[in-house]
């Protein structure tokens, strides 16, 4: 790491050198001083894990097509049609999401997004769990 140094200029934070600067104040001599903050790490911008932020995503979209198969045909949700429907969609796009999530746990060490692999893993484990307790619920009711 850097010591701290002076840098002439009227910006107060500047990057030298792949080196954020801070000011710091001045000196007694009227140069800024200033502090360094932190470094870019070597390898610079690096690809996001796409597939942990899909894996984290897709559950919110699953809900979205549940929401739109209820409200789209509103007294109608128990025909046969929207029970298709949400009987093959739905686990679809939540298997769909609980393999991204599962994927891209390898993939933290060389891409990162630590935070979206879990949390999309999570995230897809318990809206399977609501969606299996729905159809069972939906299954033993009388009618």
């Amino acid at each position: 790491m850097l010591p701290l140094g002076y840098l002439d200029g009227r910006f107060a934070e500047k990057k030298i050198h792949n080196v954020y600067y801070k000011s710091a104040g001045f000196t007694s001599a009227g140069k800024r001083r200033v502090q360094i903050v932190g470094r870019m790490t070597p390898r610079g911008s690096q690809k996001p894990n796409s597939l942990a932020i899909a894996g984290f995503l897709i559950p919110f979209a699953a809900a979205g097509i549940t929401g739109i198969l209820i409200l789209g045909f509103e007294e109608d949700v128990t025909s046969l049609r929207v029970s298709i429907l949400y009987l093959t969609i739905v686990p679809l796009v939540l298997l769909t999401g609980l393999v991204f999530s599962l994927k891209s746990i390898p993939l933290i060490e060389q891409l990162g997004d630590r935070d979206y692999a879990y949390s999309g893993l999570t995230l897809n484990i318990l809206f399977i769990i609501v969606y299996i307790t729905s159809v069972i619920y939906f299954v033993s009711s009388p009618g």
